[in-house]
């Protein structure tokens, strides 16, 4: 692509395709960038965690953390604390002190937490056990009103000249396994190059003779209840992920509400069921805001043509470790790095790597569905 000439069109204006327009725009400021989404479709708002690559995002976008916590009623994440998995609490934070204890590239801290029995308090600076952020351990990660923090995206996009079209998408054309132009009702966009962000609807990259693959076999959960909640006068410092019966439960903290969900395979409880189970343990009623089915899996290729899908087009690994914002922040920033005069090799490595970043993420929570005895039960029959 030639960085004068050349525009961009990202189709979705949820979290993943405001984040990659930011990337991309702070990137090359002379390359033309445009966003379409559509009211009517909406976002998934559930309430969302972060995982480290926030940091850097923000970072690079130049995003003030006060800014951020004031409109998006952050609160602040050190790591999720897994409750009822395995017989003691167990938490994990990928950016505890104890990962900088190596033998080389051997993590030895870890050894030594294990080979001592070291419970959390022992490893981390007991800040999750507290409620507490420390002045010596300040978190890079965040939880966020959904909403909120799509209309603080969306005030970011403006602020560096990114044109928002409210639209919505009824035809593709498709010339040579390219995109050639899509339109509405109303209007025609012919662009050079477009970002599938359009969540499961995938509406472009469906059309490029994309391959979902699914990982059902690997990860059995298929379908969730979303539910906000009441606030309260504190907060916890981490998402709580709580077993349940057939699945898990998810408890995230924001200003003015709390996120909830219960993540289960629908081959042994339904929603009514999922719903009864979160009320007996939070001890009142709660409404389900969202009831989403899904496969777990993603695109053989994320990069067809001039298009690439970044977000929930491209994959869904179940919320276990909160990686779906943290995907779309590395797919944003690989595409930044070989976008420009691309060629059909930079197409492969981009694909290549993309299947590194999906199946990693797969493989951990598979990994840690079993070190748990949990996922196993539940995908026995």
């Amino acid at each position: 692509m030639n960085l004068n000439k050349n525009n961009i069109l990202i189709v979705g204006g949820g979290t993943a395709g405001l984040i990659s327009a930011l990337i991309i725009k702070t990137r090359f400021s002379n390359l033309k960038v445009d966003v379409v989404k559509s009211d009517n479709i909406g976002i998934i708002g559930v309430g969302e965690g972060s995982t480290e690559h926030w940091k850097e995002f923000m970072d690079f976008c130049k995003i003030s953390l006060i800014e951020l916590i004031k409109e998006t009623d952050a609160t602040f994440k050190y790591g999720i604390m897994f409750e009822g998995w395995t017989k003691n609490l167990y938490f994990h934070n990928v950016t505890a002190n104890i990962n900088d204890i190596k033998f080389g590239q051997y993590l030895a801290g870890y050894a030594h937490a294990i080979i001592n029995d070291l419970k959390p308090k022992e490893y981390t600076n007991g800040h999750c056990f507290i409620n507490k952020v420390l002045k010596n351990d300040f978190p890079n990660q965040f939880h966020f009103n959904t909403f909120k923090l799509n209309k603080f995206l969306l005030k970011k996009c403006s602020e560096i000249n990114i044109n928002i079209f409210e639209d919505e998408i009824t035809k593709v054309k498709i010339i040579k396994n390219n995109i050639d132009y899509i339109e509405s009702k109303n209007k025609k966009y012919k662009y050079d190059f477009y970002i599938d962000s359009t969540g499961f609807k995938k509406i472009l990259i469906s059309k490029l003779n994309c391959k979902w693959n699914s990982y059902k076999e690997y990860l059995p959960m298929n379908e969730a209840i979303a539910f906000p909640t009441k606030d309260t006068d504190e907060y916890i410092p981490y998402t709580l992920s709580k077993a349940m019966s057939s699945g898990w439960m998810w408890r995230i903290p924001t200003f003015g509400r709390w996120g909830n969900g219960y993540v289960f395979n629908n081959n042994y409880i339904n929603a009514e069921k999922a719903k009864k189970e979160c009320e007996d343990y939070l001890g009142y009623k709660v409404e389900i805001a969202k009831n989403i089915k899904f496969e777990a899996g993603a695109l053989d290729k994320a990069w067809i043509g001039n298009c690439v899908a970044i977000g929930l087009s491209s994959s869904f690994i179940e919320p276990l470790e909160a990686s779906s914002i943290g995907t779309s922040i590395q797919q944003s920033f690989l595409l930044m790095h070989l976008l420009i005069n691309y060629k059909e090799s930079d197409i492969q490595l981009y694909n290549d790597r993309f299947k590194d970043i999906v199946e990693n993420i797969r493989d951990f929570v598979v990994i840690f569905g079993v070190e748990a005895n949990f996922v196993v039960s539940v995908s026995r029959p």
